[in-house]
């Protein structure tokens, strides 16, 4: 049985996002800046999807659609660091390289990054960000649902508290792995959005910054004017129609689909954690993503680990995909306090795994934990 449990990484798009995207392709082929017939039948494709994404978070927001989540981040956290004259910016420690590497370029050009620790158990305290935050602080950035560990963190809390102390400071929010998963409502509370459609059984190379009236972005770069002229260049039809409708299915399905993932991840976790001495959950279990299972070896390396649960037909990971081939341990599990002595195993489902593919991914991997402390393969 090949069994994909890297969700995290990438989902694979669903039929009715690859039917739209076809059509976007083959029908509305146009540009969406031409005058004619099919320029504005494209055209009608990007404002529809632009409509149903403003209305995603239960409020309405201008929507700049961008390449991903990468891009997305990077236009709101330079959008807003460049144009403004606070040159601080705050982030947690264990962000996405996305936030922090544009967080860290922006050092080059003037700026001062503040990290804020979390704790063991991966979730930020609200008054340890708004302790950080100060009269200068042009943004705060803190993710909604962390990529690697799964914690869900206090967004709304987090907003609460920094516009408490600064009201001119943006709250950005990375929620690439939010939609589908949890409730959205709360990061209404935040000014800046990140949404990317390959992380929702969307396509890769779409994704979209939602932000508030009011929030003055300064573009990347320089070009036609597109997007408002905050994200300029011909837009990706295809990509764009296969974001709003992943985003909406996400959102429509997840009060079922999050209570089903989180059955079988808890049954999956409970497997393991049961067979493997040793071995544990890391980051909160109340505050997670129902897909997250991220697992912690004592003692064992995760590369064996995966190689010898691919040879089984198991697709997982040891953490972000972005950091994977790198071989070292990532930003994210020193900030909550893990060595390269414990192997981290990520389990990612989404709504379309079944009972029957968790069972056996839980099976493998504890003969695969088991084989790897006796120095063997399973």
């Amino acid at each position: 049985m090949q069994v994909y449990l890297d969700n995290a990484a990438t989902t694979r798009p669903s039929a009715a996002v690859r039917r739209a995207m076809m059509e976007a392709l083959e029908v509305s082929f146009g540009n969406p800046s031409s005058l004619h017939r099919v320029g504005i039948e494209a055209s009608r494709i990007v404002e529809r999807a632009r409509e149903e994404l403003s209305a995603l978070l239960g409020d309405r927001r201008r929507v700049a659609f961008t390449s991903g989540g990468t891009e997305a981040d990077a236009l709101a956290i330079a959008g807003v660091g460049l144009r403004s004259k606070r040159r601080h910016l705050v982030a947690t420690a264990f962000e996405h390289s996305a936030v922090l590497d544009t967080m860290r370029a922006l050092c080059d050009l003037g700026a001062e990054v503040t990290l804020v620790p979390v704790g063991s158990d991966g979730v930020v305290d609200p008054d340890d960000v708004a302790r950080a935050v100060r009269a200068d602080t042009a943004l705060v950035a803190v993710m909604a649902v962390q990529n690697e560990i799964g914690t869900v963190q206090p967004i709304e809390a987090v907003a609460r508290r920094v516009h408490e102390v600064n009201d001119r400071t943006v709250v950005h929010v990375d929620a690439v792995q939010a939609v589908g998963y949890v409730p959205l409502e709360p990061l209404a509370a935040a000014d800046t959005v990140v949404v990317s459609a390959h992380k929702m059984h969307g396509p890769k190379g779409s994704g979209a910054l939602l932000y508030r009236e009011g929030v003055v972005l300064r573009p990347l770069w320089s070009g036609g004017g597109q997007e408002g002229g905050v994200r300029t260049g011909t837009q990706n039809v295809p990509g764009i129609a296969g974001l709003a409708l992943a985003a909406r299915d996400a959102a429509l399905a997840r009060p079922e689909a999050a209570a089903r993932m989180a059955r079988l991840r808890d049954a999956l976790v409970g497997h393991v954690l049961g067979e493997v001495p040793g071995s544990r959950l890391v980051g909160s279990q109340a505050r997670r993503s129902p897909a997250n299972a991220c697992l912690a070896f004592p003692g064992l390396r995760a590369e064996p680990m995966l190689h010898a649960l691919e040879a089984k037909g198991i697709y997982v990971s040891s953490g972000s995909a972005c950091h994977a081939k790198e071989g070292k341990i990532s930003h994210v599990l020193e900030a909550i306090g893990l060595d390269a002595s414990t192997g981290v195993i990520r389990v990612t489902l989404c709504r379309e795994t079944t009972q029957d593919e968790t069972l056996h991914a839980a099976r493998a991997l504890v003969d695969v934990a088991r084989a790897t402390a006796l120095g063997g393969a399973a």
